[in-house]
């Protein structure tokens, strides 16, 4: 009978011990320690309730390719293109219109329209302070000798003004001082000129009639 409470006693003992150990127990991080200044004890007992035991291990990297960067373009909408400038002009009238595709934007009156021939042209050439090749009759008349062909001394510069388009290799609309049959063409006033000159473009029409 003794021994049986005995036996008793002594396996309830084991048992409160058991309990009171995994009662007490608290896990604490890798790098506590004891030394001062290292968390206490009741600092890490908010991390487990009593009698709680957890198990974990580190979560694994997750390598994912990289995803595709989307891209939202707006393709700009071109804008209308613009009327194509060109230029009328009348030999009776001596009348010379700018036009931008069926609109006028500006009439000037000009001076020797008359000799340029009726036909259609483009602008082959523009240019600021030209130089002017002189022809022939241009010495003869004021009883000069001709120079050679290809000279220097042809090249003179004023007779065209301060701009020039040429409807083709002879054919100049300038804004010189005079106009005369040497240098030919069709002559038109400074601010008149400039207008026309900033619009019109390499290859643009121009109508004789």
């Amino acid at each position: 009978m003794v021994d049986f409470i005995g036996n008793r006693k002594t396996t309830a003992f084991v048992f409160i011990c058991i309990a009171l150990s995994i009662s007490s127990c608290s896990f604490l991080p890798a790098n506590w320690s004891s030394k001062e200044g290292a968390p206490s004890f009741e600092e890490h007992s908010n991390f487990l309730q009593s009698g709680s035991i957890v198990i974990s291990c580190p979560v694994p990297k997750v390598s994912l390719p990289p995803s595709p960067i989307k891209i939202l373009g707006f393709m700009p909408i071109e804008s209308a293109r613009r009327e194509v400038f060109w230029l009328s002009i009348d030999r009776r009238s001596q009348r010379v219109s700018l036009m931008q595709g069926q609109g006028l934007v500006v009439a000037i009156q000009g001076e020797g329209l008359g000799s340029i021939p009726v036909g259609s042209y483009t602008v082959v050439h523009k240019q600021k302070d030209p130089l002017w090749y002189a022809t022939d009759t241009y010495f003869t008349r004021r009883g000069l000798s001709v120079p050679p062909e290809g000279d220097r001394n042809r090249l003179l510069r004023g007779a065209l003004g301060s701009l020039v388009i040429f409807l083709d290799n002879q054919i100049p609309i300038h804004n010189g001082p005079i106009w005369n049959e040497d240098v030919g063409g069709g002559r038109l006033e400074d601010d008149a000129l400039q207008v026309i000159y900033e619009n019109l473009e390499l290859g643009d029409q121009i109508l004789v009639e």
